[in-house]
């Protein structure tokens, strides 16, 4: 599966595809983020279409520690 785009003269980054959660109101996936060995964040995004994009719907998470 995949999504043309504007990314010819960009940086890329290849994923492995798996299926997301879906339900009768999208598919979601579950990110984080790491700074050095912390952990900083997570987000949840969520599509209509199996492939979330930039403009998916999208809820972060801060982890305070």
């Amino acid at each position: 599966m995949s999504v043309d785009g504007p990314y010819d003269d960009c940086p890329f980054v290849v994923q492995e595809a798996t299926r997301l959660f879906a339900s009768e109101h999208g598919h979601a996936v579950i990110g984080s983020w790491i700074v050095g060995d912390e952990p900083c964040g997570i987000g949840i995004r969520e599509d209509a279409s199996a492939i979330t994009m930039d403009m998916s719907r999208f809820i972060p998470h801060v982890i305070l520690g």
